[in-house]
């Protein structure tokens, strides 16, 4: 990927954690979630701490949702 940056051409280092923070915890979560799992990673501020990364892991079994 390209490097994010801000309007002046300077490297914008606050996308640069989120996109190491989602990298990092995707795989985490991928080591340990089974193969019907199908999660999702989402980071967002937070007024409190910053920043508030939430892991969503849904079943993406298709037997059992009726699709083939």
């Amino acid at each position: 990927e390209s490097m994010p940056l801000t309007a002046v051409g300077k490297i914008f280092k606050p996308e640069l954690r989120d996109r190491a923070a989602r990298r990092v915890f995707s795989d985490v979560v991928l080591a340990t979630a089974t193969e019907d799992m199908d999660p999702a990673i989402s980071i967002e501020p937070d007024p409190v701490h910053g920043k508030l990364l939430t892991v969503t892991l849904s079943h993406g079994n298709a037997e059992r949702d009726g699709a083939v």
